[in-house]
C-alpha cells in the first residue's frame, strides 16, 4: 500500500489506511511524530491490556523503522463495526538494523522477511484507545535466523 496523503493529517481515507500510512512514514522529528500519532491514538493507549504512553508508541515506531525497511503491506482483511476495527495484514520488509525482541536482539541480516499481524482496535471519537495485537513474531525471528 502506498501513502496517498500525509500521515496523521486530516483525511477522508479510512482509519486503517491512515494508521498504516502513519506507521510507514519515517520519523525524522519526534515532536512532529508525536503530534501525528496523537491525531490517531489516545494518550495513553492500551496495548494488550497495558497502558502505553504515546511517547512510547512513537519510540516503538522509531525502533521498527531502524530495524525494518518496509517494502510493502498487504491488507488481508478489514472488519469495522461501531467502536471496533479489526485489521489483518502482512508486512514485508528488509532487516536493516538490530531487531529487539523479548528473546533478545537479532543483529542485522539484510534478509527480506514477512510477518502477519492482526490488530483488534477499539476506536472512540476517531482515535484508537485500545489495541489487542496478535503478531507472528516467532515466524519473524525464525526468518531472521534467531535461535528460538
Amino acid at each position: 500500500m502506498s501513502s496517498t496523503h500525509s500521515p496523521g493529517a486530516e483525511s477522508t481515507a479510512p482509519l486503517h489506511e491512515r494508521l498504516l500510512d502513519l506507521w510507514a512514514a519515517p520519523i525524522p522529528d519526534l515532536h512532529e511524530a508525536q503530534a501525528s500519532f496523537a491525531m490517531l491514538y489516545s494518550d495513553p493507549v492500551t496495548i494488550n491490556g497495558g497502558e502505553v504512553p504515546l511517547s512510547a508508541l512513537v519510540a516503538r515506531a522509531t525502533q521498527t523503522h531502524s530495524s525494518l525497511e518496509r517494502l510493502g503491506v498487504e491488507v488481508l482483511d478489514v472488519v469495522e463495526t461501531p467502536g471496533k476495527l479489526v485489521l489483518a495484514f502482512e508486512l514485508t520488509a528488509r532487516h536493516v538494523g538490530a531487531w529487539h525482541s523479548a528473546l533478545g536482539d537479532v543483529p542485522t541480516t539484510g534478509r527480506t522477511v514477512s510477518v502477519r499481524t492482526i490488530d483488534v482496535l477499539t476506536v472512540h471519537a476517531g482515535r484508537v484507545t485500545a489495541i489487542w495485537v496478535v503478531s507472528e513474531e516467532a515466524a519473524l525471528l525464525a526468518q531472521l535466523g534467531a535461535a528460538l
